[in-house]
């Protein structure tokens, strides 16, 4: 996923995350293994910004990768910045829908939510 910028992978790739993110024990096991994973799931967004299908698979593992506090942590303020210009300028409904649903996670943590 970090390698290739072949939108069908990434697309493919976002979704295994986001179902394996559903399941609290491949959650737990998952998010603990790769601490950096929303990270690279924010990078990747912002260079995906052209496609809706991209846009909707890795916001969505970002949604269930961010609904841990403890692991909401480990994203890094600057990687948000593509969730705020996706939540003021969607290029549809449901991107915007995701992204404010990804903030409303990320603004669990206090340094985030000022970012915010």
């Amino acid at each position: 996923m970090e390698f290739t910028k072949d939108e069908e992978v990434q697309a493919n790739c976002a979704k295994v995350i986001r179902i394996c993110l559903r399941d609290e024990i491949n959650y737990d096991k998952v998010a603990s293994l790769h601490s950096d994973l929303g990270n690279l799931l924010l990078k990747n967004t912002a260079i995906f910004l052209y496609s809706d299908v991209v846009l909707t698979e890795l916001l969505a593992a970002v949604r269930n990768f961010s609904k841990s506090v403890s692991k909401v942590a480990f994203i890094q303020k600057t990687n948000t910045n593509v969730l705020i210009k996706l939540a003021k300028l969607p290029p549809s409904d449901k991107i915007q829908q995701l992204a404010i649903q990804c903030l409303n996670n990320l603004a669990s943590l206090p340094e985030l939510q000022k970012h915010i």
